[in-house]
This record gives C-alpha cells, sequence and structure tokens, in this order.
C-alpha cells in the first residue's frame, strides 16, 4: 500500500553518547549511525547427581553489550566537562562510564531537533554505565574521526516504544 501523496515521513532514532550530570539530566558527548544491543540472560546448565544430561537452566550472570556503528564523538564536550584525558579519547571512553541512549525523535518536528530540544526528550532504551571494549578507529580525509566500537554495560532500560 502506498503513502497518499504529499505526506511527510520523518524517522528519528538518534543514537546518543551521554555523560550522566549530578543534575540527572546527561550531555551528549558522540553521535552514533546504528546500535546494536545484545543481551545474554546468562543461563547455566543444572543436571543431577550422576547424570550428566541439563536437567534446567539457572540464572547465572546477565551481561549486556553494545555496538555502535560510525560514532563521532565531541572531544570538545569532555574538556567541557573536565574530563579531557591526557592520552586518546579511546582511553577516556574506557575509563568514564557513560549511557547510550536511543532517542525518538518523531514527536517533534525536524527543524525543531537540536542539542537543546533532545536532551529534554526521554530515551525509548538506555544502556546504563557503558564503557569501551573494543573497536576501530577510522581516519578519512575531510570527514570527522568515526569508532565503531562494542562497548558494556551494567543494565538495559527502556521499551523501545514511544510515548506520544
Amino acid at each position: 500500500m502506498a503513502l497518499p501523496s504529499g505526506i511527510q515521513v520523518f524517522s528519528g532514532n538518534l543514537v546518543a553518547l551521554a555523560i550522566p550530570l549530578s543534575s540527572g539530566t546527561f550531555d551528549f558527548v558522540g553521535l552514533g549511525q546504528t546500535a546494536t544491543i545484545a543481551q545474554n540472560a546468562g543461563l547455566v546448565a543444572a543436571s543431577g547427581i550422576s547424570d550428566n544430561r541439563v536437567k534446567q537452566w539457572v540464572p547465572g550472570m546477565a551481561t549486556v553489550s553494545v555496538s555502535v556503528t560510525d560514532m563521532a564523538v565531541r572531544h570538545r564536550s569532555y574538556e567541557y566537562l573536565g574530563l579531557a584525558p591526557q592520552a586518546s579519547f579511546l582511553d577516556l571512553l574506557s575509563m568514564t562510564p557513560f549511557d547510550i541512549h536511543i532517542l525518538d525523535l518523531t514527536s517533534m518536528p525536524a527543524t525543531a531537533v537540536t542539542s537543546k530540544t533532545t536532551a529534554s526528550l526521554t530515551p525509548i532504551k538506555s544502556i546504563i554505565g557503558c564503557l569501551y571494549s573494543d573497536g576501530t578507529l577510522t581516519i578519512n580525509k575531510h570527514e570527522p574521526l568515526t569508532i565503531s566500537a562494542t562497548f558494556n554495560g551494567l543494565d538495559v532500560s527502556g521499551t523501545l516504544i514511544a510515548s506520544s
């Protein structure tokens, strides 16, 4: 079924790296193109006495990781927050916990999307307490540095359902 003519569609999932502030808000320090969230319930096999077959699965340690592609990090944001590293910003991403938020921008007009308006949005999915695990740094001429990386997080919140 085709859309009627004259209707504009604005798709707006925003993948944002954010440092939590003491005020309960967050400050964006980077943006990514794609986020792939992997959660592992950490189930462990349990068997009976002298029986090597699995009888049930019991909870173990749950883990969460998120892979972000083509992420641009604003180094100046880290300096503004007083977190400027002596080494590279990859070192900073592996030492300073941050959150990755998935924001739904479809609830606002495209012309209203700015760093100030997006900071007031409630994330539809958040990965809390992330640290850099591994990744690649891409350097192209006339373009900002981008990272494709995997981050380990402490917890996930949100439903991926935007409130209207």
